[in-house]
């Protein structure tokens, strides 16, 4: 921690140094001394945290709006999606104001953190692509949000590992908004995925139940994390049936 804290200049958010697993260094005068550091450089990085959306104009026919997940940031996006960017499509991230640790994010499912997904959406809706797809990491919860609660929309949406807490109070209006707007929604999840799997599967079979034009890959061995190689399937974000 020291050299984390003193060497490196890191810093986390107040409860990760608040973990029950290290109450016996509570009151250590040098413990004390880095967390009260940590603390100090989380306030000034939370008051300083602001959206960010790398947008810049239209490039291409097929827009890819990517969103982090909790603990990620707008490169480690862009990094995960780059595929589809070498298949043509144009990749542009959010990332959330909200700050989690040194050069790393969250989105809190507060009911509100999804607006700032909703901005950027909202700046390109209109932006002439022929296509838009929008994809996320674990946290594309906020996608979801963005769809149910505003008048935006897109043709493809394209969820890996999605931690979607948003399903155990409306699922069936998720799944009609989502029929509503016609999109076409593509589920990635690996079997050791314990966080996220039951959740894949429920919105899976609610929207196949409803009609709605879903499809479900199971990645074998994979757990709460992006698969090292993006296979073709995921293309179908960015190809026109």
């Amino acid at each position: 921690l020291a050299e984390a804290v003193e060497q490196k200049e890191y810093w986390y958010r107040p409860e990760v140094l608040d973990d029950g697993d290290l109450k016996p260094l509570f009151g250590d005068a040098r413990f004390e001394t880095l967390r009260k550091i940590s603390e100090g450089r989380y306030e000034e990085a939370r008051r300083a945290g602001r959206m960010r959306f790398s947008w810049r104009g239209r490039a291409a026919g097929t827009l890819v709006l990517a969103v982090h997940g909790n603990g990620q940031n707008a490169g480690i996006a862009r990094r995960d999606w780059a595929p589809l960017e070498r298949a043509g499509a144009q990749v542009e991230t959010v990332q959330s104001s909200v700050v989690d640790c040194t050069g790393r994010f969250r989105w809190e499912y507060d009911g509100e953190n999804y607006r700032q997904t909703a901005d950027a959406a909202r700046i390109v809706q209109d932006a002439g692509y022929e296509r838009q797809g929008w994809a996320g990491f674990s946290a594309g919860d906020m996608l979801l949000r963005t769809l149910l609660y505003t008048g935006l929309s897109c043709d493809t949406l394209a969820l890996q590992s999605p931690w979607t807490p948003l399903l155990e109070k409306d699922c069936a209006a998720v799944c009609r908004a989502l029929a509503k707007k016609n999109v076409e929604v593509h589920l990635f999840c690996g079997t050791q995925d314990s966080d996220c799997i039951e959740m894949a599967q429920m919105l899976y079979g609610a929207l196949h139940s409803a009609g709605g034009r879903v499809h479900l890959t199971l990645q074998a061995g994979l757990r709460h994390r992006f698969p090292p190689q993006m296979g073709r399937e995921y293309l179908r974000l960015v190809t026109r049936p």
